[in-house]
């Protein structure tokens, strides 16, 4: 009599053991990732206006190159530049180029691919935010990177 009971719980164990994995699949959901707008912010008065071309990358925090804006628009209001974009959430780093003339960005797969490629021009400047977490859309303001 006491094993006729103990396979009965046996069995309602491994019943309830299945139907948990069973129906627990579907109601895990998938967390598709949000696309967010970010603006960077630069202050005027550090910019020159020989700065034409305001190219964006986004690293990811590992330093490898996630998406590139080759020519984003620069906006002044009261004393601030403004460069938007839109990219999927995680932790980024932005970095933008400022220079006088286009530049060839083919040779761009890491972060320190832009020290090698552009450490020599004198007359651009490298301005970026640091690593940041983004979830949602934010403001972030640009410094002058440590080259």
């Amino acid at each position: 009599m006491t094993l006729i009971i103990v396979i009965g719980f046996l069995l309602m164990i491994i019943g309830g053991f299945y139907l948990s994995i069973k129906y627990g699949h579907r109601l895990r959901r998938i967390k598709a990732r949000r696309n967010c707008q970010i603006c960077l912010v630069l202050d005027g008065s550090e910019l020159k206006d020989i700065h034409l071309h305001c190219i964006i990358l986004v690293f990811d925090r590992l330093g490898h190159l996630v998406r590139k804006f080759p020519e984003a628009e620069m906006r002044q209001m009261k004393g601030q530049c403004m460069l938007y974009c839109t990219v999927e959430e995680g932790i980024l780093n932005f970095c933008v180029l400022l220079a006088p003339r286009a530049l060839s960005l083919s040779g761009i797969v890491c972060r320190e691919d832009i020290d090698r490629l552009f450490r020599g021009i004198s007359e651009m400047r490298i301005v970026e935010t640091g690593v940041w977490e983004v979830e949602r859309n934010v403001a972030l303001s640009l410094k002058k990177s440590s080259i």
